[in-house]
Formats: C-alpha cells, structure tokens, sequence
C-alpha cells in the first residue's frame, strides 16, 4: 500500500492539486508535506481540539509550522516543536468506509477514484 500512497501523492502534485514540498519532523520520524496533503491527527490534544484520528487538509507548512483545516471546518495553525503527532491517512483508512478491507483493492484505478472522492468529499474551499 506504500507504494500506491507515493503513488497517488505524486499524481496529486502533478496535477497541481499540492502545494511545495517541506520537509517536516514529525513523531514518527522525517516526513514531507504540502498544502493540499491530507494528514490524520495521533495524539489527543486539547489546546488544537483534535483527537487521535481527526482527519484534516494542510492549508500552510514550513519545516517549523503547519496550518490545517480540519475535515469539521475549523482551522488550527500549530508549531511542530509542539506538536508533531501526525501522518498522512494510509490508503487502508481511505478505503475502510467503502467497504474494501485492507490490502484488498483489486486495481490501482480503483485506489485512484477512491482516493479523489474522499478528497472531494471533505474538501473545502
């Protein structure tokens, strides 16, 4: 699923839908970001009001700083020396809610579309 998230990541940048990469450290380790990225919250945090998997869409990022917009329509700007708790949602997460079980999916294709309607779907403006 790894390469199929590098994948779908590469193809989102192509076409112009993710911003410049920056090089972040998170706390799982080195990571890049983008505006535009989707990222998934891992630690209950009550200062931003997110909790361990709260979904959001990066709106600004540095190597210092993220701003996000989260999938309820509030935005929360943070440092990452203060909280770097965070990942890109795998595509196992992705796919959950349309009933694919995990490291099932019969084609990329279908990764694909799944992936940009779930964007679509908690996009906001």
């Amino acid at each position: 699923m790894a390469a199929l998230n590098t994948l779908a990541r590469a193809r989102l940048g192509t076409s112009g839908e993710l911003g410049e990469d920056h090089e972040v450290t998170t706390g799982r380790g080195p990571s890049v970001f983008a505006a535009g990225d989707r990222l998934m919250f891992l630690r209950n945090e009550r200062s931003l009001g997110v909790k361990n998997g709260t979904f959001g869409t990066v709106e600004a990022v540095t190597s210092a700083s993220m701003a996000v917009r989260l999938d309820d329509g509030r935005a929360v700007a943070f440092d990452l020396k203060d909280y770097a708790d965070l990942d890109r949602p795998q595509s196992d997460i992705l796919t959950a809610p349309h009933g694919i079980a995990p490291g099932q999916l019969p084609l990329p294709s279908v990764y694909f579309r799944l992936l940009l309607r779930s964007k679509k779907a908690t996009h906001t403006p």
